[in-house]
């Protein structure tokens, strides 16, 4: 404990504020939760933690819709495109994976 506030979790200041030197405060930070992260792309996760953002991208191959024209696409290396998207699938995966023994 850190004076009158619960350090390890927060849990005894309100939603969305964190204890800071013992005392509880309103969104320390650039963000109190990941709506505060928002970079209006759809390719990238938008993640508060401990009051910093972070967007890292989806996966290739991500389902998105995109800006201009409208439509479903796909993300490749952090943009969402019309491209289409092929997995790469190995050729010898694991037999546990594969449904065998």
């Amino acid at each position: 404990m850190d004076g009158d506030c619960t350090c390890d979790d927060d849990d005894d200041c309100p939603s969305g504020d964190q204890c800071v030197d013992g005392v509880c405060e309103d969104c320390p930070g650039e963000c109190c939760d990941n709506d505060d992260c928002d970079d209006g792309n759809p390719c990238t996760q938008d993640k508060c933690r401990r009051g910093e953002c972070h967007n890292p991208c989806k996966r290739d191959c991500a389902l998105c819709n995109v800006e201009i024209g409208g439509g479903a696409g796909y993300c490749i290396a952090c943009a969402c495109t019309y491209a289409t998207c092929v997995l790469e699938i190995d050729a010898s995966p694991d037999p546990a994976c594969a449904g065998g023994s």
